[in-house]
């Protein structure tokens, strides 16, 4: 996130523990005494698997324009943050939320061919767009989570994450 040039907007970090095991919370700590000049990074802890329940409560504390929901071993390319948010801007009439490409890695930043496969499914270029989504919403639910980014009045007016989901933050 650091690596993101956002002269032009303000980018707020909430970072949180969801009971980890490890010395996380103390790596966090330094991390942000080292880097938050501004008092724009948060750090909050909740017990094991609680996303849910820090996902309501960070929601209403938020004040960007936008949100991006990204995980611990989640990792996003320089430059996705300011192009997502030039598609926003440049089409707010049209569009509310975003997502990229996105390519499944293991520890050692080596493609997993068998998650591939499902990403392909998009880059298709015998298949129409509606059919796309059709198949994306009704069968694949196959939305990259860490490549998100939504208008953050619409994330809010939705009720934010779908607890009911079948497909949840890090199925795998």
């Amino acid at each position: 996130l650091l690596a993101h040039n956002m002269k032009d907007y303000i980018l707020e970090l909430y970072i949180v523990d969801d009971g980890s095991s490890d010395n996380s919370a103390k790596v966090i700590r330094q991390f942000i005494e080292e880097h938050d000049k501004d008092n724009r990074m948060h750090f909050l802890c909740y017990e094991k698997n609680a996303y849910f329940k820090w996902s309501k409560d960070v929601t209403p504390m938020l004040k960007g324009k936008y949100i991006s929901l990204i995980s611990a071993d989640d990792f996003m390319i320089s430059g996705r943050i300011e192009k997502q948010i030039e598609v926003l801007e440049n089409n707010s009439d049209r569009y509310k939320a975003c997502f990229t490409w996105a390519t499944v890695i293991d520890g050692n930043g080596n493609t997993i061919p068998k998650y591939e496969a499902a990403f392909q499914r998009f880059s298709r270029r015998d298949v129409s767009r509606y059919k796309k989504i059709k198949n994306l919403i009704m069968y694949m639910n196959h939305i990259a989570a860490p490549s998100n980014m939504m208008d953050l009045s619409m994330y809010r007016e939705i009720g934010g994450i779908n607890f009911d989901s079948k497909q949840l933050q890090d199925y795998e």
